[in-house]
């Protein structure tokens, strides 16, 4: 009944976009199906799968949640780039899974993390990628 109050940050879909068919992308979440899918439905199709830690493990976003989603997919945690808002359970928690994680912090509170979607999608494109709306 709420949904149409959902907004996409401006970002979002342009990297979208830009990444798909160019990487396998998919929703690492904590939000339980019954939630993530109606929440995601208008980007869902740039996504291969979407997974919920709490349907599909058990548990909240830890390292073994996201071992076991690299398992899922058939790749090692190495091959995988996660970013994420939530410093423990997106960044930290990717990364102990040795999967290369990236913060992000729309806040820009510190000078490390990622502040868009766009600093992801230049470092994968190798620095040539830029906000075009900058």
């Amino acid at each position: 009944a709420h949904r149409h109050r959902i907004e996409f940050y401006p970002d979002a879909m342009p990297v979208l976009e830009k990444l798909h068919g160019q990487y396998q992308l998919v929703v690492a979440s904590s939000t339980p199906h019954e939630f993530l899918e109606p929440l995601l439905r208008d980007v869902q199709p740039y996504f291969t799968r979407m997974f919920s830690a709490t349907s599909e493990f058990g548990a909240v976003k830890d390292a073994r949640f996201f071992g076991w989603m690299c398992n899922e997919l058939q790749v090692e945690p190495s091959e995988v780039v996660h970013i994420g808002d939530n410093w423990k359970k997106d960044h930290l928690s990717a990364g102990e899974a040795g999967i290369i994680s990236y913060y992000l912090d729309r806040d820009g509170t510190d000078g490390l993390s990622f502040h868009t979607l766009w600093d992801l999608a230049a470092v994968l494109d190798g620095g040539t990628c830029s906000d075009p709306t900058a």
